[in-house]
């Protein structure tokens, strides 16, 4: 672990992400606070310079702070720039497989038909692994 302030090397669009997600926990972190200690929401207004008053004052900010990262990460073009690293990812994923298949003797025992199953089969399992972790089920098995 670096040393507090030491260098962190990251990209860009990395660092941006981690701004959001922190922020966002942060946000949520002083609702919470606040939904706990006052939850009619009117010691804030009673005593303007307590503890409830000074976590609305932080959660405003916070709030303006996510939207600032949020909008930098919209100009930046992120969510595209995540998406079309996705899709590389698919086509790497697609050659290899494809490659395997093509470099083991099965592949010329199958049918198209047969070869075109087994692709779609390996899709189904792809889209598995996008889905959410808690979605995936299963044990995994050891190859080779």
């Amino acid at each position: 672990m670096p040393a507090f302030g030491a260098d962190v090397d990251i990209e860009a669009i990395d660092a941006l992400l981690f701004c959001i997600r922190r922020e966002a926990g942060r946000e949520a972190w002083l609702r919470l606070r606040l939904q706990l200690l006052d939850p009619e929401g009117v010691e804030a207004i009673a005593d303007p310079a307590g503890l409830c008053a000074e976590l609305h004052r932080l959660e405003a900010q916070s709030t303006e702070r996510l939207a600032r990262f949020s909008k930098m990460a919209l100009d930046a073009g992120v969510a595209e720039r995540r998406i079309r690293l996705v899709e590389r990812q698919a086509r790497a994923l697609a050659h290899a497989f494809t490659t395997a298949l093509d470099a083991h003797p099965m592949a010329a025992r199958l049918s198209n038909a047969e070869r075109a199953e087994l692709v779609s089969l390996f899709a189904a399992q792809l889209a598995l692994l996008e889905a959410a972790p808690q979605d995936v089920t299963g044990q995994a098995r050891e190859v080779g």
